[in-house]
């Protein structure tokens, strides 16, 4: 932690917000493809992962020599995040 350029609080601050534009963002998706629900929610949160989150995130996997054991971290914690962020939204929807 010593290391990081931002301190903790600033890190957790910046994340919330990312997560804010997130769910705005996955909010207007749902709305233009009429989909609602938990379900309709969940169901988008995870084709965006899929073809955004994942398709991104393998890259350093493939080019610059990060573990393979990093990525599946990586990415689990972005499909569980994308999930819930999906869940909450749809149910608002």
């Amino acid at each position: 932690m010593k290391n990081m350029a931002l301190s903790p609080a600033q890190a957790m601050t910046i994340r919330f917000l990312v997560s804010v534009l997130v769910a705005y963002v996955l909010a207007k998706l749902l709305e233009m493809t009429a989909l609602s629900g938990v379900s309709g929610g969940t169901t988008l949160a995870f084709w965006t992962w899929l073809g955004f989150v994942v398709t991104t995130q393998v890259r350093p996997t493939l080019w610059e020599g990060k573990s393979t054991k990093l990525f599946l971290i990586n990415a689990l914690h972005g499909v569980v995040n994308l999930l819930v962020i999906g869940a909450i939204v749809g149910s608002l929807a």
